[in-house]
């Protein structure tokens, strides 16, 4: 399989420099693993909260908490799930706001 191309949002820059500097590098690796297997990141759905992101992915990564690692990257396969030449990243953030960030910038 040939490596699939990485594109982001143009926030995911400045999503990038928040992160916390420990995370910087696990971003890199979780991006690296996304290009090796684009089909990683778990399926989001319908929330009346996000509304639907269901064409969308994502991937936790960061510092271990209660809940999980704490931080996610919401990307989407393209030009589709069945055959993806390339991954748009729409958001890396937090847990907390990921979600509402990724649909906000959707709708831009």
């Amino acid at each position: 399989m040939t490596e699939v191309v990485y594109q982001w949002h143009p926030d995911v820059v400045a999503d990038f420099r928040e992160l916390p500097h420990d995370l910087r590098e696990a971003y890199l690796e979780q991006i690296a693993s996304i290009k090796a297997d684009p089909k990683l990141g778990e399926h989001l759905d319908r929330r009346a909260s996000t509304g639907d992101l269901s064409a969308y992915r994502k991937v936790k990564f960061g510092h271990d908490t209660q809940r999980g690692p704490s931080h996610r990257i919401v990307y989407q396969l393209l030009p589709d799930s069945y055959s993806p030449a390339r991954f748009r990243v729409i958001a890396v953030r937090s847990r907390d706001d990921v979600y509402d960030i990724a649909a906000r910038r959707l709708e831009e």
